[in-house]
């Protein structure tokens, strides 16, 4: 059996009656008369008469009544209930379909599910939502834009209805993960007796425990609300580090309420590590409580004991407690479940990691990324507080998930298979020039997407999507049918020009955004309030400093830290014009060829200078997080921060290359000094050489993009040494300013 309708694309286990949750035989009675339907079976006539070549115009769509489809022997005109009120009102879009079922039928879901949630304002706000109140009506790829884009709202509570309609919270519990970090509370069953805990971690397990069954759960995550108690018995499971008394002075209750406390036992801190030890049920907590007694507590309404409590601890350690490969497992699963098939789309797959780039570029949730022992967990990112970068990251999710939904017309069915397969057969660790190597750019844009994403997934998702792999690939997918580069997102590829202001240089012209990415002044880029940094043209400069420095105090020790050694004048060897930076140029050269074809030099110097990266919070006995990053597109840049960094290096291993916190700032602040006076101090050294020529030369490679090998192998002639005598003379001469 053929279907002629193409406008909808059902999920292989679509049913009419489940999605909708509607009578369809309601709107088979509307167009064909309630007379009509009283067998198993009838015919009416078709119709699209024109299709029937035949003349014939005899009753022949076929209407099952028991499962509400219909099929036109003739011209097999087939579907649904859908495809019927799309066909007779002439609508395609799935969402315009619904509404006009519910506008002529006044079709409405009578399921209910209550829920209840506190925000953090001085004053409780109880939100109530149902299911007949959602905007999502069946699980499309339009219901999961909606459902991804109601992330970015203050409250999210129709996005966790709908994701409650179509998945069992007892079965997938870290779904409610999705919701705002505010006190709420869970009751299904609308009990009058509830179960306490503190966090969201400790009140996922307790749903996953399936304490709902028997009681209301609410968490009391943000300890500056007044916890206001208006059923009758509560059972606060504190941690084991509470006390009673300061959580009672909390407590705002009506008089004939009962409460109790209760504690994990003393090697436990709480609920969730009791229960991830396997030596916590359900009974076992329960019969904590009831060793207590039950005791009558008086109003308390002393707002001076509400003081407000700093969350920042409770971030830290609320976050490392869930796996992050559970809950992205666990995730995935969700929006299968959604999408209603079996493989996640790779268009979909990128969906956690861009919002987590889009909330490191504003910084304030302070995510966690350390080594191996904790994994960065995306969700507690994009959810801790307004200004992470939501907005931002949901706009490349739309451009991104459009563009690549047109490119995935174009697959080929046996170059994908073919493609799979040759990725199953590899190993699982990432490494640059193998993904360089192994990736056919002639394949659909669609299939190298889903290596990519499938490589970087059994890496925990690393931080070299964001900074190095993010930017090529999407170089790779805004290719234009001339194989040229076009601009998909201007603040990350070539092709407009923009009037930048270099430190003692005047405004100049230049074709990369890239150079724009860090600030001009130095001491201003990294002392002044990052946050009013634009999103665009601050986003490399604010990412690669906030990962280091999550806390304003932090930030001020490191800035006293980078420039205390600078003032010490500590030796700084400029090996930045030689052979390695031909090499490396070579191999990030924007030229398409070279940069999908590295020469096996290029490669072997890759791999000598990759750095590894520690946070502020790192490890001696943490593995190595290594990560390929590349600061610019511009190759000469590259090459200068890889060696400012691993100069002035001072961690005192064998490996004097790594990327500490305070070596990745002087490195940035070293190689925006050099860039910001590149100019000026080769004009000084041409001048003292009278080698015209090689000033042309670096000219055209530092504003004009002309990148020729030869060219650059008589660039790379000048001594690091005449360079440095160079730097020295115009310091003296107050041209420049010295590096501090």
């Amino acid at each position: 059996m053929t279907n002629q309708q193409n406008s909808i694309n059902y999920p292989n286990n679509y049913n009419a009656k489940d999605m909708l949750n509607i009578q369809p035989d309601k709107v088979y009675r509307h167009y064909f008369g309630n007379e009509s339907f009283n067998k198993k079976e009838t015919f009416v006539r078709c119709m699209r008469p024109e299709l029937h070549t035949n003349g014939d115009k005899n009753p022949s769509l076929r209407i099952n009544t028991e499962k509400w489809v219909h099929y036109c022997d003739v011209c097999e005109l087939s579907g649904n209930a859908y495809d019927l009120v799309s066909l007779k009102e002439n609508l395609s879009e799935p969402k315009d379909i619904y509404g006009k079922v519910e506008e002529i039928y006044g079709i409405k879901s009578d399921s209910k599910i209550q829920l209840r949630l506190i925000s953090n304002s001085n004053e409780n706000r109880f939100t109530h939502k149902f299911s007949n109140e959602c905007s999502f009506k069946t699980t499309t790829q339009e219901d999961l834009q909606n459902i991804i884009e109601n992330l970015g709202k203050k409250y999210s509570l129709s996005t966790f209805l709908e994701l409650k309609k179509f998945v069992k919270i007892s079965q997938y519990p870290y779904a409610i993960a999705f919701m705002k970090n505010d006190n709420f509370l869970f009751n299904p069953n609308k009990k009058t007796s509830f179960i306490v805990v503190e966090g969201r971690t400790d009140f996922l397990t307790a749903v996953e425990m399936g304490f709902d069954r028997e009681f209301g759960i609410y968490s009391r995550f943000n300890k500056a609300c007044k916890f206001q108690l208006t059923g009758g018995e509560y059972y606060f499971l504190l941690d084991s580090d509470d006390s009673e008394e300061e959580m009672r002075n909390r407590l705002e209750v009506k008089k004939k309420s009962s409460i109790c406390f209760g504690k994990p036992p003393t090697e436990f801190k709480d609920l969730s590590e009791w229960f991830n030890k396997g030596l916590c049920t359900d009974r076992n907590v329960i019969d904590t409580f009831k060793s207590e007694t039950l005791e009558e507590v008086s109003p308390k309404l002393k707002k001076d004991k509400f003081y407000r409590i700093s969350l920042s601890k409770k971030y830290s350690s609320g976050k490392q407690k869930i796996d992050f490969w559970n809950e992205l497992e666990i995730t995935n699963e969700v929006v299968n479940l959604l999408k209603g098939k079996t493989p996640i789309p790779p268009n979909w797959a990128i969906i956690p990691l861009l919002i987590k780039i889009g909330a490191l570029t504003r910084g304030k949730a302070g995510t966690s990324i350390r080594g191996n022992k904790t994994k960065p967990n995306f969700y507690y990112t994009l959810l801790a507080s307004s200004g992470t970068g939501k907005t931002e990251s949901l706009r490349i999710v739309n451009q991104l998930t459009n563009k690549l939904d047109e490119q995935m017309q174009m697959d080929s069915k046996i170059k994908k298979e073919k493609f799979i397969a040759k990725l199953e057969s590899e190993e699982k660790q990432f490494d640059a020039t193998r993904f360089v190597d192994t990736v056919d750019y002639n394949l659909p844009m669609s299939t190298s997407f889903e290596r990519l994403m499938r490589i970087l997934s059994q890496r925990g998702f690393g931080l070299a999507f964001v900074t190095t792999e993010l930017e090529t690939f999407l170089r790779t997918l805004s290719k234009g049918s001339d194989g040229k580069l076009k601009p998909l997102f201007t603040s990350f590829f070539d092709g407009e020009t923009e009037r930048v202001s270099y430190q003692n240089s005047g405004d100049i012209e230049v074709k990369n955004p890239f150079v724009s990415l860090v600030a001009p002044s130095t001491k201003e880029a990294f002392t002044s309030n990052l946050s009013a940094v634009d999103s665009d043209s601050g986003f490399l400069q604010r990412f690669l400093f906030e990962v280091a420095t999550k806390e304003e105090e932090n930030q001020i020790k490191l800035q006293r830290a980078v420039n205390d050694d600078f003032a010490q004048n500590k030796p700084f060897n400029s090996k930045l014009i030689d052979d390695f930076l031909l090499k490396v140029y070579s191999y990030f050269s924007d030229d398409n060829k070279i940069l999908f074809e590295p020469s096996d030099e290029a490669k072997e110097m890759w791999r000598k200078y990759k750095i590894d990266c520690y946070t502020a919070n790192k490890s001696i006995d943490d593995k190595k997080n290594s990560f390929y990053t590349r600061i610019e597109t511009n190759a000469m840049k590259f090459a200068i921060l890889l060696q400012l960094i691993e100069n002035f290096s001072d961690d005192g291993r064998e490996n004097d290359n790594i990327l500490t916190p305070t070596n990745l700032n002087r490195g940035i602040l070293l190689a925006e000094y050099f860039k910001s006076n590149l100019g000026l101090i080769f004009d000084e050294f041409c001048k003292k050489t009278g080698d015209k020529n090689q000033r042309k030369i670096l000219s055209n490679l530092e504003n004009n993009g002309q990148r020729n090998s030869k060219e650059l192998q008589e660039a790379t002639k000048i001594p690091a040494i005449e360079i440095d005598k160079a730097i020295k003379e115009l310091v003296e001469l107050n041209q420049i300013e010295e590096v501090r």
